[in-house]
Parts: C-alpha cells; structure tokens; sequence
C-alpha cells in the first residue's frame, strides 16, 4: 500500500528490524521442517502433484500480481500438471 498510495517510508529502529529478519528467518526455517516433515508420511505421487501444483499457482499468481504474460505453453503445461493431479487422485480413489 505505501507505493501503490506513493507514501514515505516508515522509519523503524534496529531492534524492529531485527525482530523481522528473527521472525522471517524463524518462519520459513518452521514452514520449510513441516512441510518436509508432512511430505514423507505422504505417498511420492501424492506429494510430487502437490509440489508441481504450486508451479501452476504461481505461474496464475504472477499474471494477477504483475503485468506479465503467461504464455501458451505454460499454460498447456500448466494445464498437464493440473490433468496429472486430477489422474493421481482418481488413481489413489480406487
């Protein structure tokens, strides 16, 4: 909102500053440990879907956030990412 509003910057001490590199630092080191940890109690088609589906959330993410294109052939691979979820789960359902 401050560059979308064209605000001065908020001035902050060190000890801010620090707490947010700490807590940043702290977060993903936390986010990154479960996710692995919930990862290996998954099955590897389970977990290897899941992982490529982030690709296409990103991919839809940057075209909303940014004025970047997608381009047709992510969108196709983006497309067989999506059809490889839909099959996996179908498979695992049986």
């Amino acid at each position: 909102m401050i560059a979308a509003f064209a605000l001065p910057a908020p001035q902050a001490a060190a000890p801010v500053f620090a707490g947010a590199l700490a807590l940043g630092l702290f977060g993903i080191l936390a986010m990154t440990v479960l996710v692995q940890y919930g990862v290996t109690h998954m099955p590897v088609h389970r977990s290897a879907v899941i992982a490529l589906v982030e690709l296409v959330a990103g991919a839809i993410s940057q075209q909303l956030l940014t004025d970047e294109v997608v381009s047709m052939g992510e969108w196709v691979g983006g497309a067989f990412i999506i059809l490889g979820a839909y099959l996996a789960a179908r498979a695992s359902a049986k």
